[in-house]
């Protein structure tokens, strides 16, 4: 009997075993089919488009950290001077004159020369005595301190296009973004400043045996005591000058930037972004200034102006933030962080220099999403 009962139980278990291996592949076909249906809404979700990946936006855009300079005057015509001899010849040194007499300056010696102080003779009261006069050359070292030119006042358009979203990361949308920009920016300084000008002091000898003592202004047509019309000696020193007047310059900024970004959701209808890559501008510079350079008494007037275009190339990185309050509008807004080459530039022989290595914007508009 035990062993009928054995017998019996042993087989049960092997047809139950032997169902279940019978059972296991249908029930893994029907788990299938049962699933695939879920499947495939799961893979739609995935790949239809939960929101809409492309974007233009339109902002205000200021511009903060931006100046300007000018640099060297340059040089200095001789006979810059406004002082006149009493024929109304203009001074050719800051203190005196050596010019052409009616004689053409025969022998090599001319009447028409003067002076201002008998400090300029050395040795005074000596045969065959010297004069020294002195000019301004050049004011190539001088450049105006640096003026700021904030705010940059324009706009901006962006264009926005997604390529993907990273679920791991809180569904950070990612894409890249193209802009372009134009902001004005202009400077009116009319700060006095200095520097440090060249002087050339040349020195005279007169006629064999001649004395040079008092102060004298020579004519064209003489008489008086002849001077040696060449010099027989030059010299260049340093001095200090000033400058006064106005400097001006205005400057168009056509903009545009290029680069990868990527966004991030923190709130049902809020999202922060960051971007960077490549940017670059071309700048349409047009400047004028009108000083007065004065060394001593002696004052020279410089005054210009002109236009120049030039690209500078560089790299931005900017962080945003995106509002929605509607079904495919949103406040925009960010703060930019650009570094361009300097411009540097000569215009009509004077140099302007504009600092643009680290710009900061601040921008704030509406965005269109479709």
């Amino acid at each position: 009997m035990n062993t009928l009962k054995n017998h019996k139980i042993g087989k049960g278990r092997r047809t139950a075993r032997a169902l279940f291996k019978l059972s296991k592949p249908v029930l893994t076909s029907a788990a299938i089919l049962a699933a695939l249906p879920l499947a495939m809404r799961a893979d739609d979700d995935c790949c239809a488009k939960p929101h809409d990946v492309d974007s233009f936006s339109f902002s205000a855009r200021m511009g903060f950290n931006i100046s300007t300079r000018f640099k060297n005057p340059g040089a200095i015509v001789f006979g810059g001077s406004t002082r006149k001899t009493p024929d109304g010849a203009t001074y050719n040194y800051e203190d005196g004159y050596v010019l052409t007499d009616f004689s053409d300056n025969a022998g090599g010696y001319t009447y028409n020369w003067g002076f201002d102080n008998a400090s300029q003779v050395s040795p005074a009261a000596t045969p065959n005595n010297h004069l020294a006069l002195s000019r301004t050359t050049s004011a190539s070292g001088i450049s105006s301190p640096w003026e700021s030119a904030d705010p940059a006042v324009g706009g901006e358009l962006v264009y926005r296009h997604e390529i993907g979203t990273v679920a791991k990361l809180h569904n950070m949308r990612w894409g890249f973004e193209l802009a372009g920009s134009l902001v004005n920016f202009s400077v009116n300084d009319h700060k006095p400043y200095g520097g440090n000008v060249t002087r050339q002091t040349d020195v005279y000898a007169p006629f064999p045996d001649a004395t040079i003592t008092d102060p004298r202004q020579g004519t064209f047509n003489g008489p008086g005591t002849l001077l040696n019309a060449t010099s027989i000696s030059t010299s260049f020193t340093s001095a200090a000058a000033s400058i006064s007047g106005t400097r001006k310059i205005d400057t168009d900024m056509y903009g545009w930037r290029l680069g990868p970004y990527a966004e991030i959701p923190v709130a049902k209808r809020l999202n922060l972004s960051l971007s960077g890559g490549f940017a670059g501008a071309l700048l349409d510079v047009g400047t004028s200034w009108n000083e007065t350079l004065s060394v001593g008494s002696a004052q020279y007037r410089f005054a210009g102006g002109g236009r120049d275009h030039d690209w500078r190339m560089g790299y931005y990185l900017a962080g945003g933030a995106d509002y929605q309050f509607a079904d495919d509008w949103s406040l925009v807004g960010s703060v930019q962080y650009q570094s361009l080459a300097n411009y540097e530039h000569q215009i009509s022989g004077r140099t302007i220099d504009i600092d643009l290595s680290s710009t900061i914007f601040v921008t704030l508009g509406l965005s269109y999403r479709f």
